[in-house]
C-alpha cells in the first residue's frame, strides 16, 4: 500500500477509519489507471496558497 498520511493543523478534527479511507484512496487511484507513491492530506482551518493566507 502506498504511503498516505493525514495531518491536522490548527484544528481538533480527527479522521475516523483512516485505514478504510487509505484503502479507498489507493483503490480509486489504481482503478483510474494511476500509481500512487505518497500522498499527504492536511486538514487546516485556513487556506495557504503561494505564500498568502486567507480564511475559508
Amino acid at each position: 500500500m502506498p504511503v498516505i498520511n493525514f495531518f491536522e493543523e490548527d484544528i481538533s478534527y480527527k479522521l475516523k477509519d483512516k485505514l478504510k479511507v487509505k484503502r479507498w484512496i489507493s483503490e480509486t487511484i489504481m482503478a483510474e489507471g494511476y500509481k500512487l507513491n505518497e500522498l499527504s492530506y492536511i486538514f487546516v482551518r485556513t487556506h495557504t496558497y503561494c505564500g498568502s493566507t486567507s480564511s475559508i
